[in-house]
Parts: structure tokens; sequence; C-alpha cells
């Protein structure tokens, strides 16, 4: 495939209020994709891997009626999910991440560069893992809240 070039450039996602969807048809029809893996398919941050199209990064958090609260995040934890077959199966993706978390990722704080994917939290943190889930690192803190993440493919 030409660099530059999506493997599938019918491909789109979207996270947010109502749930995780894909769709294969330019958004001419979507799926939903949560319920089988995902502890809830309210979010904002998705990341995807732009060399993989099945490849994609979601951080569930709880649902909009529990945003009185400082817990953000699905079952009390900072987790990312992955899914590699197109969002049919998510897998917890947390090696690093802290156990207990009470955290938030904005719409725009979440990106991948195809080798690694990124997140920023408002609490000032940046995280990192290697491509495939492998263990989070913790790459910058007390930072401001992060409002978004960049990442180059090269």
């Amino acid at each position: 495939m030409p660099p530059g070039r999506p493997a599938r450039p019918d491909r789109l996602w979207q996270q947010n209020h109502c749930g995780v969807y894909r769709s294969d048809d330019r958004g001419d029809n979507w799926e939903r994709l949560d319920g089988n893996g995902l502890p809830s398919g309210f979010g904002f941050g998705l990341a995807l891997d732009p060399e993989d199209p099945d490849v994609a990064y979601v951080i569930p958090e709880e649902s909009q009626e529990y945003h009185y609260t400082a817990d953000y995040t699905a079952e009390d934890r900072l987790g990312v999910y992955r899914t590699g077959d197109g969002g049919a199966s998510w897998e917890l993706a947390a090696n690093g991440l802290p156990d207990r978390a009470w955290a938030a990722v904005l719409r725009e704080g979440f990106a991948s560069d195809g080798g690694s994917p990124y997140f920023g939290t408002q609490g000032g943190s940046v995280w990192t893992s290697p491509r495939g889930g492998g263990r989070w690192t913790e790459a910058a803190r007390d930072l401001p809240p992060i409002l978004s993440v960049e990442a180059a493919h090269v």
C-alpha cells in the first residue's frame, strides 16, 4: 500500500455519550461496538492506529449522570481498552496504569502515531504505551489540565 493511503478509507470510528461505533461506509451506517468487553460505552477519548484499521483504543468513563463527582473513570480505574478486530471485542490494556484512579480524558486528549498511543488527563499527566498494549508509562506529570494530545505518524 502506498504511504499515506489508508488501508480502509471508508472506515470511521466514534465514541460519544451514547456508545462506541464504527462505520465501514463513510458514515451511512453505524455499528454499535460496546457491550463486548467495555465496562461503559460512554466517553470521549478515541485513538486509532493509522497502520491498522482494525486497531482502536478507547478510555471508557462513567456516564454523564455521574459527572457530579470527580470519579469519571469506569470501574474506578484509569483503563485503556484496545480492539484489534474492528471492535468485535475489547481488552483492557492497563499494565502500568494506577489500579485506582479518578481521571478524565477530554475529547481531544487521546492520539496514536502508529507506534504508540498517548493520552493526557485533566489532572495533568501524559501517558504512553508501546504499540499493541505494552506497559504504560507516565511521560509527564504535574502539568495543567491536558486539553489536547497530538501525535505524528512518520
